[in-house]
Parts: structure tokens; C-alpha cells; sequence
């Protein structure tokens, strides 16, 4: 019996952690707040994979569409863990373990959180990814609705 109680203490001890660290902020531990991205004066729709909040900064999930938006193809290198975002006019990368955006080999943009690779996604700065792409992104922290313009 002394087991038994043992175990169902165990078990509600593991799910209650479970759903408060799903619902927190990796870096700071503060509920996470849905995010909003305007772009082209509409919202945008994330599917499953919502953007996430790092040390201040949005992270959007490398391939939920909305680099594709602005006319860009996007790409991941597994073995050399690089990030490319490509247009007609840029070829921007990124090492995930470097905070350094580079458009054509040359250093364009100095992130202060770089990206990050979590639950099989690759999350990036979406500011520092936007402005190299010569957009202007404006975050309403009221509304946690990221604007591009």
C-alpha cells in the first residue's frame, strides 16, 4: 500500500513540473505569452510551432513560413550546424553557436541571443534575421505583437 501511495505522489509530483516548465520561459522562467507577428499589415498564422521568447528576444521556428513570406528559402545544416536564409539580393548565415549573422561572407548583423535547436526545431533571432534582410521589425510588448515594416 505504502508503495502504491508512493507511486501516485511520484506520479502527480512529475506532471504537475511537467506542465509548469512547458508553460515558462527557458531563460527566465516567466509564463510565456502568446506572440503575434504582423506582417504585410495581417497576422501571421503559426501552425503547431509557436515562436518562443529568449532573454528578451522572439525566436521563430526556422521553417514555419514566414521567411517565405518575404520571398526567401530557408535551410539547416545538421552537420555543420548552419543556418542560411536566402533572397535574390542576400544570402544570410549563421552558426548556431555564433552570434554573428553573415550576408555573403561578410559580417552584417551582431545578435544578442543566438538561435536555438529545441524539441527537433531550429528557433532564430527574428529581428536580427529581418533587419539583414532590410526590414524594420517594431515590438509592442503590451500586445506581444512583433510588426514588420
Amino acid at each position: 500500500m505504502k508503495r502504491v501511495i508512493a507511486l501516485v505522489l511520484l506520479s502527480i509530483f512529475v506532471l504537475c513540473n511537467t506542465f509548469t516548465i512547458a508553460g515558462n520561459d527557458s531563460m527566465t522562467g516567466q509564463t510565456a505569452k502568446e506572440i503575434h507577428i504582423k506582417t504585410k499589415g495581417e497576422y501571421f498564422c503559426f501552425d503547431e510551432i509557436q515562436p518562443i521568447i529568449k532573454n528578451g528576444r522572439v525566436l521563430v521556428p526556422l521553417k514555419c513560413g514566414i521567411f517565405e513570406t518575404f520571398s526567401a528559402t530557408t535551410d539547416y545544416d545538421h552537420i555543420y550546424k548552419e543556418v542560411v536564409i536566402r533572397t535574390d539580393t542576400h544570402i544570410l548565415t549563421l552558426y548556431t553557436d555564433q552570434l554573428e549573422i553573415y550576408n555573403k561572407g561578410e559580417k552584417c548583423y551582431e545578435l544578442d541571443v543566438g538561435p536555438e535547436y529545441r524539441n527537433g526545431q531550429v528557433y532564430v533571432p527574428l529581428r536580427g534575421f529581418m533587419e539583414s534582410l532590410g526590414w524594420t521589425v517594431e515590438y509592442d510588448g503590451e500586445t506581444n505583437t512583433a510588426r514588420i515594416l
